[in-house]
């Protein structure tokens, strides 16, 4: 599935990009459900990458309100 995973990070980063918070969330949603579908662990690039764009977004939230 490392090829799959790698086309998700990088859809992830598109979505991220284009300030995409819906497309964010279903790539996000979309790779969780195909690793439990095949019940595999997703890779730790793949989760750090998640953390990075909801982290990166939450601060811009809390930016914007500032």
């Amino acid at each position: 599935m490392l090829t799959a995973e790698l086309l998700y990070r990088d859809s992830l980063r598109i979505e991220h990009a284009a300030g995409n918070r819906q497309g964010l969330h279903t790539a996000i949603t979309r790779v969780q459900q195909i690793n439990c579908t095949y019940d595999i662990s997703m890779e730790p690039f793949t989760e750090q990458t998640i953390d990075l764009m909801l982290s990166d977004r939450l601060a811009s939230a809390h930016a914007d309100r500032a």
